[in-house]
């Protein structure tokens, strides 16, 4: 379980300037209220609250990063006696899990935070106008430094170990010794990203179906005509052979006639032709 908490004292300057009240032990004693002990003058501002996880539970406490550092970046370094450190090729990865970032110490060696294994788990974050205020917490089993704050604007970060100083900014280092101020940039592979093949895969399928496709239809459309112009010439053929089976040639039917039928047609011939008796005029 994750507590935020929100001091609501003044500054003590006999306490690290941290927010709490003193109260003297006859009135503590005599019962005293929050709302008598809880009146600062100066009250606390975004930044400055606390988490309290409950020991080996920081994997279960996870929340989503603020959209500023989710993503994967290339990130350079300055701390307290050094600059420039990691920088190209260095991997900052709040993208393959947006609850998590990760650290590959393969591209820069250089420990974050305190973590040797590179893993922090966002808790808790508020906005204040431009920036955003994150506790991040080390994944490590065993760690000096288990609490972090990141104060994220645009492509600037500040870190401070513990929960955020008040007044910190997102583009210089806090008070603390071992506070950074990192930059963070698109990350570019320093290694050769070979082509997916799936998509080049799939392209050569498609395109050879179609070859496959059109193919086959061309051979259905010349098998087809060839099956057509074969029936023809052998039509042909067979009509050269069989004259009488030549459709195109004039039907003659031979001796369908019968006798009547053939005298009938004498006797009308023989009307037509006028006797040889007959009186010329």
């Amino acid at each position: 379980m994750a507590v935020d908490a929100q001091g609501e004292s003044d500054r003590e300057e006999n306490a690290a300037f941290d927010r709490i009240s003193f109260i003297e032990e006859s009135i503590a004693n005599a019962g005293v209220s929050i709302s008598q002990v809880c009146i600062p003058t100066s009250g606390s501002s975004a930044e400055e609250f606390h988490v309290l996880v409950k020991e080996n539970r920081q994997a279960d406490v996870k929340q989503l990063f603020p959209a500023a550092l989710i993503g994967v970046y290339a990130y350079t370094v300055t701390d307290a006696s050094s600059s420039g450190i990691c920088g190209t090729g260095s991997v900052w990865d709040a993208c393959t899990i947006k609850t998590t970032i990760l650290f590959n110490y393969t591209q820069c060696s250089t420990q974050m935070f305190g973590s040797t294994d590179g893993e922090f788990y966002a808790t808790k974050y508020v906005t204040s106008g431009s920036t955003s205020y994150v506790i991040i917490i080390n994944g490590d089993s065993t760690t000096s430094t288990r609490f972090t704050c990141l104060a994220v604007s645009g492509s600037s970060v500040s870190s401070n170990p513990g929960s955020c100083e008040k007044g910190q900014v997102a583009t210089s280092r806090t008070s603390d010794a071992a506070s950074l101020l990192i930059s963070l940039s698109v990350y570019e592979s320093t290694q050769a990203t070979p082509a997916s093949p799936s998509y080049v895969m799939i392209i050569v399928g498609v395109v050879v179906a179609l070859i496959v496709l059109i193919a086959c239809v061309i051979g259905c459309i010349v098998y087809h005509k060839y099956k057509k112009k074969s029936r023809v010439q052998n039509g042909n053929e067979e009509n050269a052979n069989n004259p009488g089976n030549d459709p195109s040639a004039p039907n003659v039917v031979a001796g369908s006639q019968t006798p009547r039928e053939i005298n009938n047609s004498l006797q009308s011939i023989e009307k037509q032709v006028p006797p040889l008796n007959a009186e010329i005029h």
